[in-house]
């Protein structure tokens, strides 16, 4: 994968924003990738697995890739949204990734988490607690859920590990995608929307643990969400 080309799709897609009509508001901002000598010092701090793919989008693409857009449709477009997203009047998404140097090489202590995050049927509880202390958390979510990568998945790639939705009150965290840069690239498709479950699910397969732009109303989106 071209991370390199991929961050700078981001950053050009969100940027382009700023000419949809309505209200839009727009964050755009890169750090540079990491050297192989900051690479060194950050694999110090690692007791555990760094997936190479992780690496390489720090070192080919972007140590801290920061973008995310908020749009409010005009009053006469507003039902073209609710066509796709039938409660939201307005949307959002991009990708705002954790620098580098502050992804946490520990595992999360699940022994004390409280009955919210555990609320549901006893396997239910069980996987969210086991994901939640094995993931790589990459991304946080404003309500408290967060993205992480699970290079210890059975069968898995632990260097394009699955890519995992973490629910930080209620016992339904799962796999998203089957890899990094198969999440990546689906997302992209998807105009980088959410990635706040209410938003991305309309496009998940929770059978297959994956997101696809097949799936629903990926042309609706993008023709909504492109510049005039």
């Amino acid at each position: 994968m071209n991370y390199r080309d991929w961050v700078s799709r981001a950053v050009s897609f969100t940027a382009e924003l700023n000419k949809l009509p309505g209200e839009i508001t727009v964050t755009c901002q890169t750090a540079p990738s990491l050297t192989e000598h900051e690479v060194a010092k950050l694999r110090e701090r690692w007791n555990r697995h760094l997936p190479a793919e992780l690496v390489r989008l720090w070192t080919d693409g972007s140590s801290h890739l920061d973008c995310h857009y908020v749009w409010t449709p005009p009053p006469a477009e507003l039902p073209e949204l609710h066509k796709i997203f039938e409660y939201n009047n307005y949307i959002y998404g991009g990708p705002r990734f954790i620098p580098a140097a502050e992804v946490d090489p520990e595992r999360i202590d699940t022994s004390e988490f409280d009955g919210d995050i555990l609320d549901g049927a006893p396997e239910d509880a069980e996987k969210t607690k086991v994901l939640w202390g094995r993931a790589i958390i990459v991304l946080h979510i404003a309500n408290g859920d967060c993205l992480g990568l699970d290079p210890e998945a059975p069968g898995c790639d632990p260097d394009d590990p699955p890519v995992v939705y973490l629910v930080h009150d209620a016992a339904s965290s799962a796999q998203i995608a089957p890899g990094f840069t198969d999440f990546l690239n689906q997302w992209e498709r998807l105009s980088y929307i959410g990635p706040e479950s209410w938003l991305l699910d309309y496009w998940l397969d929770p059978d297959a643990g994956r997101i696809s732009a097949d799936r629903y109303m990926t042309k609706e989106l993008r023709r909504l969400l492109c510049p005039r």
